[in-house]
């Protein structure tokens, strides 16, 4: 093992070469501290397994626009990788940051390492064909009587359209003659996902190596690819899945530096990735069908292998959910909103008796269902009944393994009480929007306790990085979402910008009559300060709504030969609205954006293309959602205060966002408008405008 000081000298030779070998390449003094500081914390990577997990091997590092973060963390951990005998997980919050670093940042950066570095990109199974799949939907799509009107039973619920089976019929020629590798992503053509699920599978209609399309399964050979490369590109989503799983597809957590870009995603990432819903009427459906399904299975093996009881199991449970479901719309639970949550997290004494039985009930469904797959399996193994044979069985046990399991889920996480001294589960029923069922769903409330058990106490080390980190000036509400604020030697860095923000923007906060509060008066003010302001600018603006009403509502105010210049979200697809955007500047027009949150992040419109950012209001976000009344709740019961520990540090992360959007690079030149005199009247306004880029003021 080398020595501290080796190390950073080998990080600081690959710096070198990179400045030198990557044409235009400007070497940054942020880049350098950012660098570092990475190193630094990467040189205390945990080794051995019972090594403390007290977060000296983790580091949270904001590096603001500007900095060039993917190469201030990319250079150090590639070299502490390698030297440590690690691998490196990159994971991004975005596909195309995704597609950024294996296409474009890690083939530049890796010719220059000194030897060879092999990387691969990481997906789900999801985004790979199923061999096995296609033969069978492929073979089978123009025949008759292979239809049927259960989906589970049937090759097709439909007969196929004829230009479905040419598709299919070119799927299997480009994948049998080698020119496709059975990646979706990669295809010349886009494939219809009503035609792409039929040809694709999931863990649970897998015969992994029982299945004799096996060697040629573009899955598998993925997989073999992951595990042999140095550097492991993929996202959150796909990371949390598979450490919650224990899912081969990435190596053990113990064995792994992983790299988490766009960093401030992780904790909704999360919260979302151990959230579960199972809908009553639906699972009821699908129960009822059940054991047609599980008696073909039995009947196609040996009677020794039949496991007794799962019929009456089944129709236990489809009893039970039922009764439910006549008790629930009894109670009338449901108002305005279509939701019922359980006050802090916790059942009525008569739900939570049925939600105990149900939790007993899907637990031994699932226990004898498995019995039955394990008994096809040991069959195929025997050689009772043939692969080929069992290959439709196995893929329909994949439909109904997935239901069950999310119906487990949920009535486990119904039944469970609040951890002592930790926030309880937030716990609620919807109603269908057609109003013909109940979704019964279950989810952490932050991500705080399952970020501690999966990643923090498991990883050799742990990079988090992004452009937006810190709010209100500082981490603690990062650290506290993501359960880093208990771990007591974790690093934190925040890495300024080289932008000159008061010279190259200003900021202006328009004295206004009305409060955003009032909600009218306030639309209207907007309708009539808006017109003027974006006359003045010739090029590329961008106006951004908390409200999608709002937004409509300004833009129906506005004249008409302001409106020919508007491109507003929801008249067309993202790219499309951006690309439509870019030729009206580029070809010297004037073109304005109007858009809600999925305009103020990511997006990246250097120069003419964006040189006047509109901000409506403060983005407060609307607590109306089951989880954020579940946190504010409990933020209450343990006398704190909802908005200033949740709704100001979130809407003060989204304001920084935001207003990112000017000042791309060192030439850009712009100004911010935030209508919304709360930022000059209120306590918490001078909070949220410190926070922000010190832009000159106007």
């Amino acid at each position: 093992m080398l020595t501290d000081e080796a190390l950073k000298q080998r990080v600081r030779n690959f710096y070198s070469r990179v400045q030198a070998g990557i044409p235009g390449f400007k070497a940054r003094y942020g880049q350098r501290e950012m660098i570092a500081g990475i190193a630094n914390t990467l040189a205390r990577t945990r080794l051995k397994e019972d090594e403390p997990a007290d977060g000296q091997n983790i580091i949270v590092v904001e590096g603001k626009t500007g900095v060039g973060k993917t190469i201030g963390y990319l250079i150090p951990a590639l070299v502490m990788a390698k030297a440590m005998g690690k691998k490196l997980v990159v994971s991004t919050g975005t596909v195309s940051l995704q597609e950024q670093l294996y296409e474009r940042d890690l083939p530049a950066l890796t010719k220059h390492f000194g030897e060879k570095i092999e990387y691969a990109l990481a997906k789900g199974r999801g985004r790979y064909l199923c061999p096995a799949r296609l033969n069978q939907v492929a073979g089978n799509a123009g025949q008759d009587g292979l239809f049927d009107d259960e989906p589970s039973t049937g090759v097709w619920e439909r007969k196929p359209e004829e230009k479905e089976i040419k598709f299919l019929r070119k799927l299997v020629k480009e994948f049998d003659e080698k020119r496709w590798s059975g990646d979706r992503d990669v295809f010349p053509e886009t494939i219809p996902q009503d035609l792409w699920s039929r040809v694709t599978t999931d863990s649970g209609g897998c015969s992994g190596r029982r299945c004799p399309h096996v060697t040629e399964c573009p899955y598998f050979k993925a997989r073999a690819t992951i595990l042999s490369a140095d550097v492991i590109v993929a996202n959150h989503d796909l990371v949390l899945s598979c450490l919650a799983s224990e899912s081969p597809l990435l190596p053990a957590p113990s064995e792994v530096i992983f790299i988490f870009d766009e960093a401030h995603h992780l904790p909704d990432v999360a919260v979302a990735r151990f959230a579960t819903h199972a809908p009553l009427q639906g699972s009821i459906r699908w129960l009822e069908r059940m054991p047609g399904f599980l008696a073909r299975v039995m009947t196609s093996m040996p009677a020794k292998r039949n496991v007794n009881g799962v019929g009456e199991t089944i129709k236990a449970l489809e009893t039970k959910l039922k009764e439910l479901q006549s008790a629930l719309r009894a109670a009338n639970l449901f108002g305005e909103k279509k939701i019922y949550r359980f006050p802090n997290g916790e059942l009525q004494d008569d739900m939570l008796v049925i939600a105990g039985e149900l939790a007993s009930l899907t637990q031994d469904t699932g226990r004898l269902v498995e019995k039955v797959r394990g008994g096809l399996e040991d069959a195929i193994e025997a050689g009772e009944i043939s692969a080929v044979t069992a290959e439709p069985l196995i893929r329909d046990f994949g439909g109904y393994s997935g239901k069950l399991a999310a119906l487990i889920d949920v009535w486990q996480l119904m039944i469970r009480e609040r951890p002592e001294n930790g926030p309880p589960l937030a716990k609620w029923l919807e109603l269908a929007a057609d109003g013909k069922d109940i979704i019964v769903h279950a989810s952490p409330i932050t991500a705080s306790g399952v970020l501690r058990k999966h990643l923090w106490s498991s990883a050799a080390a742990v990079v988090l990085a992004s452009a937006t980190v810190t709010t209100l000036g500082d981490f603690r509400f990062y650290l506290k979402k993501t359960g880093l604020a208990h771990l007591p030697k974790v690093t934190t860095l925040s890495v300024q910008s080289p932008f000159d923000y008061a010279t190259q923007g200003q900021l202006a906060v328009p004295r206004m009559r009305f409060d955003p509060k009032e909600v009218e008066g306030h639309t209207q003010e907007i309708g009539q300060l808006l017109p003027e302001l974006l006359e003045s600018w010739r090029r590329g603006s961008l106006v951004l709504f908390s409200s999608k009403r709002q937004m409509e509502a300004v833009h129906a105010m506005i004249p008409d030969h302001l409106k020919a210049d508007v491109l507003m979200q929801g008249t067309m697809s993202r790219p499309d609205l951006i690309e439509s955007h870019k030729r009206r500047v580029e070809s010297g027009a004037r073109s304005i954006l109007f858009g809600l949150a999925g305009l103020g992040e990511g997006l990246d419109l250097p120069g003419a293309l964006c040189e006047h950012v509109v901000i409506a209001k403060i983005p407060f976000p609307p607590p109306d959602s089951p989880l954020e009344e579940a946190l504010a709740e409990w933020v209450e019961k343990n006398k704190g205060n909802p908005f200033s520990e949740l709704t100001l540090p979130k809407a003060g992360l989204i304001l920084i966002q935001w207003v990112g959007r000017l000042i791309r690079t060192e030439e850009d030149r712009g100004r911010i408008t935030i209508f919304d005199r709360r930022l000059t009247t209120k306590a918490y306004g001078a909070r949220l405008l410190k926070s922000l880029p010190e832009f000159s003021r106007v």
